[in-house]
């Protein structure tokens, strides 16, 4: 399965504009984003294996790599959290790709099917000297997984623990994502969002959408009491 072939598979799945390295707040990240970088660039190397607490900045992370490697080639993005609406056949071929990464591996834990084809993935992009990204909540050991041959290849990867934002760089991201939507974002206001609204930062991207959705539609400013009436609204799933 080549060329045309791996651009099929990854047809449905859109990368997102603001999943770029340039807007990403590297924080304590700094050798991971290095690596991935190198990645990007060409540079083969071994699995690079991304974990830590949802909100950190993976999914960011692994857009952002494919992004960069699709100058030359096709890269694959396979976001396992939509693994319902998958088949394990699709990681097949997918070692002609420049580069392959792979989100959310852990909601493969369990699944037979799932663990051999990620198995059979991992052995063909090395053998063709393919980077493979994979990215999860926790690390490689402690993830139940049945095929303990696919747990110890996820071990022996380059493991990267993604440490969360402290608040100063919360603030500078809301305050970014912000003025990229064309609104600007008081301090007082961005630290009563961090005082009283979630911690890790999908939570606090998806208020800041909320919030330009109310502004919009009110014709308000971005102020302190709009952040409260925003965070008063029940969570729509967003």
């Amino acid at each position: 399965m080549k060329g045309e072939s791996v651009r099929q598979l990854i047809l449905g799945v859109a990368l997102r504009e603001e999943h770029r390295f340039e807007n990403f707040v590297v924080g304590r990240n700094g050798a991971a984003v290095a690596a991935l970088k190198a990645l990007s660039s060409g540079i083969t190397g071994p699995l690079v294996y991304l974990w830590g607490e949802p909100g950190t900045g993976k999914t960011h992370l692994l857009e952002a790599v494919c992004a960069a490697a699709q100058g030359a080639q096709s890269a694959a993005y396979v976001p396992l959290s939509c693994r319902d609406d998958l088949a394990p056949l699709m990681l097949s071929g997918l070692d002609s790709a420049s580069l392959v990464c792979v989100d959310d591996v852990e909601a493969a834990a369990g699944h037979p099917a799932w663990e051999e084809a990620l198995f059979h993935l991992y052995n063909a992009a090395e053998a063709a000297g393919v980077p493979l990204v994979i990215s999860a909540h926790r690390p490689p050991l402690a993830i139940d997984w049945h095929l303990r041959d696919l747990c110890s290849r996820l071990a022996a990867g380059t493991v990267f623990q993604i440490a969360p934002l402290d608040d100063g760089e919360r603030i500078g991201v809301l305050e970014q994502r912000a003025l990229g939507r064309g609104f600007e974002f008081p301090r007082e206001a961005v630290r009563y969002l961090l005082h009283r609204g979630p911690r890790d930062m999908h939570s606090l991207i998806a208020i800041l959408d909320r919030l330009d959705s109310l502004s919009l539609t009110h014709h308000r400013k971005v102020t302190v009491p709009l952040v409260r009436e925003a965070l008063s609204q029940p969570d729509n799933g967003s």
